[in-house]
């Protein structure tokens, strides 16, 4: 399973406690763990440090292979790996937080999932969900607070088509209704 951005850990907790249950999986959460935005707004000079102490207090450290390197550092490594999860939590500036897509889609199987945070609100993830709203390989699968998860389709059935167009029409709606601006 495959993070794009682990910070402290809060999500890469959450995903290796599945690994965990599953007992055949391991999380690759890949952060460079310093000078990034979030890092100067939290006033956390090293979110390593952190990471490893959530980790280790869920006794979840051998779940997870921490990779303290950029995105596209972390991608030329790893670019052969398949993987049936990819969580994007990177930068949210959408030109990065596309490149991380459009590098990372490239190890989701067919059938995997994508969840991206932050798609409700912040600028750069929201420009991203609504194109993978439009895009012929992602059907949007559910919403909860601010992560959106979209599931990778080799071919689109007329029943996965019609519910992308139903998906986007009721997004698009619910974003009108509810958005309130966000730090971008």
């Amino acid at each position: 399973l495959v993070e794009i951005g682990s910070f402290l850990g809060r999500s890469t907790v959450a995903i290796a406690i599945a690994c965990k249950n599953l007992n055949k999986c391991k999380v690759l959460a890949v952060d460079p763990h310093m000078n990034s935005d979030t890092h100067k707004y939290m006033k956390v000079k090293n979110s390593l440090v952190g990471l490893k102490k959530n980790l280790t207090h869920y006794k979840l450290l051998e779940y997870v292979i921490i990779e303290k390197t950029s995105s596209p550092n972390a991608y030329s490594k790893y670019n052969k790996i398949n993987t049936n999860f990819l969580f994007l939590d990177g930068d949210h500036r959408y030109k990065n937080v596309s490149k991380d897509f459009s590098m990372w889609s490239k190890v989701l199987n067919y059938g995997g999932y994508l969840v991206l945070h932050d798609a409700f609100n912040i600028k750069g993830p929201r420009k991203l969900m609504f194109n993978l709203l439009l895009n012929k390989n992602y059907v949007y699968i559910e919403h909860t607070a601010d992560l959106a998860c979209f599931r990778k389709k080799k071919v689109l059935s007329i029943r996965n088509w019609v519910k992308k167009i139903y998906s986007f029409l009721i997004i698009k709606a619910l974003f009108i209704r509810i958005y309130k601006p966000a730090v971008s």
